[in-house]
Formats: C-alpha cells, structure tokens, sequence
C-alpha cells in the first residue's frame, strides 16, 4: 500500500503532458485542413478537399461543398460567416444559412481572377484583391447580391493615371489585406495603402506609408487603429488615430522576421524572430522598444511557423524537435502551456483563452490556464529546469521506497537470526505453546513502556536480553527507541537501545 501511495504521489507532481493546455473538443475532418480561420468572438472555419466547415467548441459542425480548389478563406468576428475565393469567383457562406449549399451570395469580374480576400467584422462587406492589381468593394444585403462600392486605384479621384499604374504594378507582386472597421489595409511589395471603407479613398497620402522589403504578413486590430507589417527585417507599425504615429523596428539578428500577430483590441503586437536563437516579442503600440522578450528553448523545424494572438494568449507553433511545438504566452510574456502536436507546422488560432489547432485527422480546441513559467526573468532554460527538477524527484522517490520498504521489517532491517534455546533444569518440561506466544488469555503483559534492558555493545547491533523469559536478541543499534518483539516467549514493547 504504500508502494501504490507513493506512485500516486509521484503521477501527481509529474508535469503535465499538455504543459497548461486542456484537450476540449477534437472535431474530426478525416484530415488535416488546408485553410483554418478563428473568429475573434469564437467560432473556426476549416476549408479541406472541396468541403468548408463551420466549427463550434461545443463540437459541433456545419459543412457545405465548395469548388475543389479555394484560393483564400476570411470570416467574420464570430466565424458565423466565410468568404471563400473560388476560381473566378468570390462567395459569401453563413453558417445558419437557409439557402441551398449555405451560399448568401458570389460574384465575380469577368477576365480578372482573385487572389485574397477579407471580410468585415458584421459579415457585411467583402474586399477582394484580383491578379491584375486592382482591389474591389462589395456591401451584402441580406437576401440580395453583392453590390460594388467601389475599386481602387480607379475610385481614387486624388491619383493621376501614373501613380494608379504604379500602385497596381506595386500589387501585382504583392497583395495582401485585411478588413476591419472603417478601412481596409492593403499590403503591396514596396508600401501600405489605407482605404477608407465607404468611398475607396487613401487616408493618407500616397507614398505615405512604404517598406523597403516585400511584406512577409500584414495583421490589424478589429477596431482598425493599430496596423503591423512585418518584413524579413523590420516591423512597422502604424497607429491610426488622433496623433496618428508610426514606428519601426529592426531585428537583432539581420533579416530574421518569422511570424506576427496583432491583438484583436490592439492592445498587443508580437513578432517572432531570430535565426541562432528564437525570440518572441511583444510590443505596446505605442512604443517601438519590446515591453518583453520570451526566449523559446527549441529551434524552428519549418520555414513558416505560425503565430496567433487573442485579447489575452499568443500562440506559436513551427517549433522543435523534441520540445513543444506549440507554446502559448499570456500578454506579458509569461508561458501558461505547450504541448507536443501531431503537425510539424500547425496552422493555429487562438480567441480569448481558447487554443485552435489543426491536427492530421481534423482540428482540436484546448483551453489554457494561467499557470506557468515566467518567461524572460529566467536567467536559464526552464526546460532544463523541469528537467533537473524531475531527475531529483526521481532520486528521491527510489530513497522513498528503500526506506519504506526497511520499515516494513521486523527492527528495521533484515528478520535477526533465531535466538539460542535457554537452558532448563533437568526436569523441567517446555512452556506451553499459548504461554509462549501471548493471545487475549496470556498471563504475560503486552506494554507499550520501554523496556528495561542491559545491552552487551557488538558491532552495529546490540544483544539484549527478554525481561519476560530471560532469552538473547541481537537487534540493529538504531540510535533511537525502537519496537522489539521477543521470538521466545511473544513479549513486546519499546526498548532504548
């Protein structure tokens, strides 16, 4: 029994295998997803083999067939919506839809093919970026059509015809964007442009806000004022608001940007990166120098980790071997989980507290807690930490079930060998057997006080003699008060040896 004791005791203070993260719902999609997206508000939407699927924590699961190729998936704050490009076609899903196939509406633009596409928090507008460099508008009206509001650079009335070719050969190589609020940002190889929603028109200047690398991402908050571009070695950030401010920030190591993510408050942007070592970092927007650093303790085993962030967890995968690839940091840098996936590389997402990953069957949702190491105010690698401390609890469990097992034995240790036989007179005939060894009716008294006995000193024990019947014991000298029972004649109690 306390064998058993001690391995619960041991199970109990081993670490988690999870590190922090709690497994609530694993959806299976009979495959890993292509396109995963998590809504701010909850609520995921998984694209994979010409089937989108709108997914809820709870586990449950709303499909639709779509074309068999998707070129760019977005949704909206509670992932109830999904804009999808398909082919030639842009087309607007809801997930409590009554049309056929789950379709509100598509649409598309004859001969120009679109390439990414961004959806409003509400669901209601749709931008789509197309291969030829230009960028459209539409507003969805519930049980209508898609209607255009506008394209630019052609609704640009400021623009001359030169800088609008420069601006679609400048979204040709590149294009990326991001819908939030009253703008859209768009990200081409050499600059940001920010429209505003309702007219199409540049909030700043044009040239106003330009890179000197092609963008490797490009995130912005749900309330539209805090955008952040990462390239291969810088982050720029712009803060849109009364006082408008903009900033950079240069990579310690040369060219080394891996992943961003920005909170959906824009209260936080992080930027992982580093090439020798790898670092992430989080950012107040309103300064350019790191309120903290996290040094992760494995290597990038893939060229495109993923990272993610919510209102109060950043999570990064894309990390290893043989460490977690997947951590999970609060919003001052502390580590509050990790866990071992099934993926190299898993696309991730993150709302609230809620981790969502992609798995090779379909995609699991893990809740993280608040326990943790603190990260960046260790001076050492806290795995190697945990490591060290588990060796030594180790240690101590095998000293833990040595001793257990010498209490276990009669004095402490190894049974003592049998006493000789006392002499008896001549005539005398041997005590009965229930005078021997005392029951309920035995005459001989049972007492709890020490014994009075007179050792003869030997090397690590003591021979002593029984007060009941007169016999030899050879005990182990313990230094202490210790229980001895006479083999003789049965009588027992504490003796100071």
């Amino acid at each position: 029994m306390k064998r058993l004791g001690l391995l619960l005791v041991l199970l109990l203070l081993a670490p988690s295998a999870s590190g922090g993260l709690h497994l609530t719902d694993n959806i299976d999609l009979q495959g890993e997803p292509v396109f995963l997206v998590v809504g701010p508000g909850g609520g995921v939407v998984a694209w994979r083999d010409g089937e989108l699927h709108f997914l809820q924590d709870d586990g449950s699961k709303v499909s639709y067939s779509t074309a068999a190729s998707v070129a760019g998936l977005a949704v909206d704050h509670e992932a109830l919506r999904a804009a999808v490009v398909e082919g030639e076609q842009v087309v607007l899903y809801g997930r409590d839809s009554a049309a056929a196939g789950g379709v509100l509406a598509s649409t598309s633009v004859p001969g120009e093919t679109p390439v990414a596409v961004a959806l409003s928090s509400a669901g209601n507008y749709v931008a789509a970026g197309f291969a030829n460099g230009s960028v459209r508008l539409w507003k969805y009206v519930p049980g209508g059509e898609l209607e255009l509001r506008w394209t630019f650079p052609d609704s640009e009335l400021g623009l001359n015809d030169g800088q609008r070719q420069q601006i679609r050969h400048d979204l040709q190589e590149s294009l990326r964007l991001v819908l939030a609020s009253d703008y859209l940002a768009v990200a081409g190889n050499s600059q940001l442009y920010v429209m505003r929603r309702n007219d199409g028109g540049l909030r700043g200047d044009f040239g106003k806000y330009t890179f000197d690398q092609p963008p490797l991402d490009l995130e912005m908050s749900s309330d539209g004022r805090v955008i952040a571009v990462a390239t291969a070695g810088k982050l720029h950030a712009y803060i849109l608001e009364s006082g408008e401010r903009k900033w950079k920030f240069a990579t310690p190591e040369a060219n080394s940007s891996r992943a961003l993510a920005v909170a959906p408050d824009g209260s936080l942007i992080t930027l992982l990166h580093g090439s020798q070592t790898q670092v992430v970092s989080g950012f107040d927007p309103g300064s350019a120098e790191p309120a903290w650093n996290h040094d992760l303790a494995s290597a990038l085993v893939t060229a495109h980790p993923q990272m993610a962030a919510s209102e109060s967890r950043v999570a990064i995968t894309g990390l290893g071997p043989g460490a977690y690839d997947l951590t999970v940091l609060d919003h001052s840098g502390q580590q509050v989980g990790g866990l071992l996936t099934e993926s190299q590389s898993p696309l991730v997402g993150a709302s609230g507290s809620t981790i969502v990953i992609a798995t090779p069957q379909g995609v699991a949702f893990y809740a993280s807690t608040t326990a943790g190491a603190q990260a960046d105010r260790l001076p050492v690698d806290t795995r190697t930490l945990g490591l060290a401390a588990g060796a030594l609890l180790l240690v101590a469990a095998i000293g833990a079930v040595w001793w257990f097992e010498l209490l276990e034995l009669p004095f402490g240790g190894a049974p003592p060998p049998a006493p000789p036989a006392p002499r008896q007179s001549p005539g005398a005939g041997r005590q009965p057997l229930a005078s021997r060894f005392p029951s309920s009716r035995s005459p001989l008294p049972v007492s709890s006080a020490p014994l009075k006995v007179r050792p003869v000193m030997m090397h690590g024990t003591a021979t002593i003699a029984c007060p009941g019947c007169g016999a030899q014991m050879e005990v182990p000298k313990l230094g202490r008060i210790q229980r001895v029972e006479c083999h003789e004649c049965g009588l027992a109690g504490s003796a100071e040896i």
